[in-house]
């Protein structure tokens, strides 16, 4: 395995991540309007996605995959713990549940392609971290 073609797999899907983060950021006038909270950490983590896939293009290291193996567990940890409570709508796997006020999709469909991608993250994050020569 090439590390470097690997850590421009995982840097672009780490951009993918924050690039459909910020869609929801922008277009989820319900999570913006009754979760403040959760809209605030969604920025936050949508510049932390954006950082971290920098830093796979620019330095490809073991450190550098530990952190976004490390970063996609928290995430979809966060992620179904978040839907576990049940305090507000359940949209995750259900991508056609669409409250007033928001394009269709949003956040549903959105939030399940992010989980998607941050499952593919993981064992592609282990397996460059495996044969990485730099720490």
């Amino acid at each position: 395995m090439d590390v470097l073609k690997t850590s421009k797999c995982v840097g672009t899907l780490l951009t993918i991540i924050g690039v459909l983060g910020a869609v929801i950021v922008v277009f989820d006038s319900v999570l913006r309007e009754y979760a403040p909270l959760h809209f605030s950490a969604l920025i936050i983590f949508v510049l932390v996605d954006f950082s971290l896939a920098a830093l796979t293009f620019i330095s490809p290291s073991k450190r550098t995959f530990t952190l976004a193996m490390v970063w996609s567990v928290l995430r979809i940890t966060l992620l179904i713990a978040d839907v576990q409570q049940g305090v507000s709508f359940n949209y995750l796997f259900n991508p056609f549940n669409v409250v007033a006020d928001n394009p269709p999709g949003i956040p549903g469909a959105v939030m399940d392609l992010m989980l998607l991608i941050q499952i593919i993250v993981i064992p592609m994050s282990l397996r460059a971290r495996a044969v990485c020569r730099v720490s």
